[in-house]
């Protein structure tokens, strides 16, 4: 899926986000049903959620992310 030209929707992560991912603490198991990550372009992981998270508070963390990012670009 493709709602932004650079953000993209992994439901089977191969190639560098599987790297990415699997650099992610064993314990944590990034690789677990109902988990996700956001990842930025350079392929660092910027937030993660647990299995069962309310994606609603993606949507929240991307609003706060994108005000951040637009108040650092106006400075």
């Amino acid at each position: 899926v493709n709602i932004y030209p650079e953000f993209v929707i992994a439901n089977d992560p191969t190639g560098a986000a599987a790297r990415v991912l699997k650099t992610v603490d064993p314990a944590h198991d990034a690789f677990a049903p109902g988990r996700a990550f956001l990842l930025d372009p350079a392929g660092n992981i910027i937030l993660g959620y647990a299995p069962g998270f309310d994606p609603n508070h993606i949507n929240k963390d991307l609003k706060r992310l994108l005000t951040w990012s637009a108040q650092d670009e106006q400075q």
